[in-house]
């Protein structure tokens, strides 16, 4: 890494460290419903965090029948380097498994907020996969938060969006001994809290593939925008809408 990237780096996790703390950036401004929480609210609580642990666990572990499960027919997940349907979603992890990719999500306690049939979950993750780049094993490691949107439809809780929240990432060979040739100046074009993605993704899929509007920590205004619309959708089904 180049000091020019790394001293940007370094002030850009400075900058999210102090002044652009958690609550700066738009966070959700409650994590369980206000005053006593009744016995159900607890129960839906457990319910989605359930669902959202499911989901994950289902993806590294190559159980495609209970991933499929977590999400609605109708979801919608739109990440670095997909925009689609849940099921569809399930389908290419599948292929892409089956391709040799790999992943694991280290995953820290999931902030919960749950109005009626609707609740939003935010989960931070490591993010730890294995990937081929230019005919090397290449371990592309991804800091981020997991924002979901879910929705009890009959008595079943189910995811109805997946999205992420980029901090940061790194590429390393998995291999030590073995020999990464990164292209420095196409990796300074992207974004900087998920330039390692990126850089596979254009890569592996082409760069029009890439993707430089998603929410990340060196633009958060994108931050602002996911929590102001998913407070937004929260509170439509609380009063009893629908997007």
């Amino acid at each position: 890494m180049s000091n020019s990237t790394g001293q940007s780096r370094r002030a850009l996790l400075a900058a999210t460290a102090g002044g652009l703390g958690v609550a700066a950036l738009g966070a959700p401004e409650r994590a369980v419903a206000q005053g006593n929480p009744s016995k159900e609210d607890l129960v839906a609580v457990a319910e989605v965090e359930r669902t959202v642990l499911l989901e994950r666990w289902a993806r590294d572990m190559g159980r495609w029948d209970v991933m499929a499960e977590q999400y609605h027919p109708d979801s919608v997940v739109d990440i670095s380097w997909i925009k689609t349907s849940g099921p569809e979603f399930v389908r290419l992890s599948k292929a892409s498994a089956a391709n040799g990719t790999r992943s694991c999500h280290v995953l820290s306690p999931i902030l919960t907020d749950v109005r009626g049939d609707r609740a939003t979950a935010d989960t931070g993750a490591v993010i730890a996969g294995q990937v081929v780049l230019d005919g090397v094993l290449t371990a592309l490691t991804a800091y981020a938060r997991i924002v979901e949107r879910l929705e009890r439809r009959g008595d079943t809780w189910r995811i109805s969006e997946l999205r992420c929240i980029y901090q940061f990432d790194q590429l390393s060979p998995a291999n030590p001994s073995d020999e990464l040739d990164i292209d420095a100046d196409v990796l300074a074009s992207y974004r900087e809290s998920y330039s390692g993605l990126s850089y596979w993704v254009g890569r592996t899929r082409g760069p029009a593939a890439v993707r430089m509007d998603l929410p990340g920590i060196d633009q958060p205004a994108t931050i602002n925008a996911l929590y102001a619309a998913n407070a937004a959708w929260l509170s439509a089904g609380r009063n009893g809408g629908r997007p």
